[in-house]
């Protein structure tokens, strides 16, 4: 998994298989091909929003990978002076724009008008760092402690190597940038932050762990109480009620196809008792 750091589709294919242990992907989590379709897409960008564009965020978020900074959803990707708009810096410090079309065109990211625009030579290598820094600093347990890593090694951890190529903006400079996974369940970035897929998950590592250093749930509140504020955002509504349509939707198809099913095993059965005659033969 993202052994092969120059190769887009190896990457992205790592990245959805990712997500997919450490949350769950379900079949309708993709944007549909005929809206893929309609417009034009980097193929990293289109891999990823067509297995995860629809990925419900938490806390009233449109999307997960929508914390420290923000991968854009498929609907609010835009064109800037010819180039495709697709990122953010959470507090507006630079935004990502790359080529519309290409097997893995660079990234420019443009900050303050009076700073240098840094090129990034791989969007496949930038998602992937992106969306790993995501689901680290979003998971449902959050804790922010020097050396974890080593702290972990010391007390006998397997800390695995997850992504160690990875290229990320940072000021004004372009850092390396690695991912390690430790019992499955938790993802330390560099050597200071380490998230866990749930409490449940963090207990083993209690006592390495300061609570001082734990970070506020990033996942907090309430979705529906946030949804019925007034000043809730009109996308994240739409996209939010468009999600439950189509999990609802899928899961009537489901249930009707087994009734289908049900069904039709019924009248198989009926069918081969009516043709079946009794043995009436007795051995003699």
């Amino acid at each position: 998994m993202f052994d092969h750091p120059q190769d887009p589709v190896h990457l992205l294919d790592s990245l959805i298989a990712f997500v997919d242990e450490w949350q769950g992907i379900r079949p309708w989590y993709g944007v549909s091909e005929e809206k893929l379709q309609a417009v034009t897409l980097p193929q990293p960008l289109a891999r990823l929003y067509g297995a995860l564009g629809n990925m419900p965020g938490a806390d009233g978020r449109p999307f997960p990978f929508w914390h420290q900074d923000y991968l854009l959803p498929f609907e609010l990707t835009r064109n800037e002076q010819g180039r495709l708009l697709f990122a953010l810096e959470n507090q507006g410090c630079w935004s990502a724009l790359t080529e519309p079309t290409g097997d893995d065109p660079p990234v420019w990211i443009i900050a303050e008008p009076d700073e240098p625009v840094l090129e990034h030579p791989s969007l496949a290598n930038f998602l992937v760092t992106l969306c790993l820094q995501e689901l680290t600093l979003g998971a449902p347990c959050l804790y922010s402690q020097d050396g974890i890593k080593t702290t972990l090694e010391q007390a006998g951890f397997r800390v695995n190597p997850l992504w160690l190529n990875g290229l990320y903006p940072c000021l004004d400079q372009l850092l390396e940038t690695q991912f390690y996974l430790v019992d499955h369940h938790a993802l330390v970035y560099q050597d200071n932050w380490i998230g866990f897929s749930s409490s449940e998950a963090a207990e083993p590592f209690a006592t390495l762990l300061t609570e001082a250093n734990r970070m506020h749930p990033p996942q907090t509140g309430n979705l529906a109480e946030y949804l019925a504020q007034p000043n809730a955002n009109p996308i994240v509504k739409r996209i939010h009620f468009e999600r439950l349509a189509r999990e609802f939707q899928q899961q009537a198809d489901s249930l009707q196809a087994k009734a289908d099913e049900c069904r039709l095993a019924a009248e198989q059965a009926l069918q081969q008792g009516s043709t079946t005659q009794p043995d009436t033969e007795t051995d003699t």
